[in-house]
């Protein structure tokens, strides 16, 4: 009986964190096309284009607010998840306690009716304090609800949208980040890479095309190109692949944060909806249990004033660039007394995105972990951070300075090789 009740009991809790997930991402799916059709309708070019584009779009339109109307409903009808879910766990222990007085007068009607055969007789409780829970593995709900949690999966506060960014030629790492990210409760979206087509070595012609022509866009004030050609990372490859790789990366973010700044004009509920992005490299590992819960406490309680942090980077961090810490995690502003190596997972305040693209226009193209300290050379008003929180790796990394990573499931040994070399 104890067993069936615990099962049901955890079976309710979890239902609560999936159906709100599912409708979350139902919402963003249907914002998402709203915006595509829009996209559709402003560039119609003829009478049949423009009329097809509007069936299109009101139809488009009228389904998210169908479902933004539902969720609304939802969230104010719903009881809080934290409230629940300890009412859960409350009835769960109830069960227990009552099962436990069960097996004890069964124990004592047993010993009065045969107290011969007392000592042969098997005695089979669960005792969930020395045993844990009756499955073979907790289930996820237990993610939310264990001590110290307070905005993992929780219906409150605000939300992180987040971005990873993947070529088109790695569906073993996009495959790795979902299996990551749904273990989750933020929404999430895949971006696609810029790959950047090698030059032959030494063929100027061929490179400058390949920047100023193929990617115009995305290139600032200028290249780099000696800071572009070296990397980190152990590689074989020459100069003229790493630098071709390392402006694929910056481009890659780039255009990331311009797709935030125009989803943010085009949308004004947007920044609302999302007041932080992440942007993740497709090769980071994520803490299983503590990721969500500690960028969401920043985001909703912040201990200072910023626009963007850089998680978890590595190399040496200046202790005299130290500003603070949050959750015993210590919080830096990054200069050039230190490395700070890694843009593999990076938060940016959705209303100043414009402000810091605005500002990496004033930056010629580099490797996209200098930007953190390029910004605090000259800030402008802008509050750029870096936090040690413990909730990210980078596995270059391990491949740096040794040490051992432990590979998610789903994720392809090959993800710990990097792609710039």
């Amino acid at each position: 009986m104890q067993f069936v009740l615990l099962f049901a009991l955890v079976a309710s809790a979890d239902g609560l964190l999936t159906e709100s997930q599912a409708m979350s991402k139902e919402a963003h799916a249907a914002v998402a096309q709203r915006k595509e059709m829009l996209r559709k309708l402003e560039s119609a070019k003829t009478t049949q284009e423009l009329e097809e584009a509007r069936e299109a779009f009101n139809k488009a339109n009228a389904h998210a607010e169908l479902v933004l109307k539902a969720q609304k409903k939802k969230a104010q009808s719903a009881p809080q998840r934290n409230s629940r879910v300890a009412e859960l766990l409350q009835r769960s222990k109830a069960v227990s306690q009552a099962d436990e007085q069960m097996v004890d007068k069964k124990k004592a009607l047993l010993e009065e009716l045969k107290p011969e055969k007392m000592q042969k007789m098997p005695e089979k409780t669960w005792d969930m304090k020395a045993q844990g829970w009756p499955f073979s593995d907790k289930p996820d709900v237990n993610l939310a609800i264990s001590n110290g949690k307070s905005w993992a999966c929780q219906d409150k506060g605000s939300e992180i949208l987040m971005m990873y960014v993947n070529s088109n030629s790695h569906s073993e790492r996009k495959t790795c980040m979902e299996s990551q990210l749904n273990q989750h409760c933020t929404p999430y979206e895949r971006f696609p890479a810029v790959e950047m087509a090698h030059c032959p070595e030494g063929d100027w012609m061929c490179m400058n095309h390949r920047v100023f022509n193929e990617h115009s866009d995305c290139i600032t004030k200028d290249v780099d190109w000696e800071a572009i050609s070296t990397h980190g990372s152990k590689t074989t490859a020459s100069k003229w692949q790493v630098a071709m790789n390392v402006m694929g990366n910056w481009c890659s973010h780039y255009r990331l944060i311009k797709e935030i700044v125009t989803r943010s004009k085009k949308d004004p509920k947007f920044a609302e909806d999302y007041p932080a992005f992440m942007m993740l490299e497709d090769d980071v590992i994520l803490d299983k249990e503590w990721t969500e819960e500690k960028l969401k406490d920043w985001v909703n309680n912040p201990p200072m004033d910023w626009d963007i942090v850089q998680i978890d980077p590595f190399g040496d961090l200046a202790p005299e660039d130290e500003v603070g810490n949050f959750r015993g995690k210590k919080i830096y502003k990054p200069s050039w007394k230190g490395n700070y190596y890694g843009f593999h997972a990076v938060m940016i305040k959705t209303a100043t995105a414009e402000k810091i693209l605005k500002k990496l226009d004033s930056f010629n193209v580099v490797p996209v972990d200098w930007i953190q300290k390029w910004i605090n050379d000259d800030p402008q008003g802008l509050h750029s951070l870096a936090w040690d929180a413990g909730v990210t790796e980078n596995p270059e990394k391990t491949e740096m300075y040794g040490g051992k990573l432990t590979l998610p499931d789903g994720c392809d040994a090959s993800v710990t090789k990097t792609t710039i070399g």
